[in-house]
């Protein structure tokens, strides 16, 4: 996972990265890791990447 994380922190949409734009979020993505999924946000005025949430595919769309 730690493998994925530095790509994602090179570029927060990599295209060898399995991202989805999530829906009803604006600049919320989803990259799935196996059965691991992280949410995170973009602000690109200041090319950040913040991890919301790390969880396993079940969990992780819960509040």
């Amino acid at each position: 996972m730690i493998d994925y994380l530095h790509i994602l922190s090179e570029d927060p949409r990599h295209p060898e990265l399995d991202i989805k734009k999530m829906q009803g979020l604006e600049n919320h993505f989803r990259l799935r890791i196996g059965s691991f999924r992280v949410i995170y946000t973009i602000i690109d005025n200041e090319l950040i990447v913040i991890i919301d949430k790390n969880r396993s595919r079940g969990d992780i769309y819960k509040s």
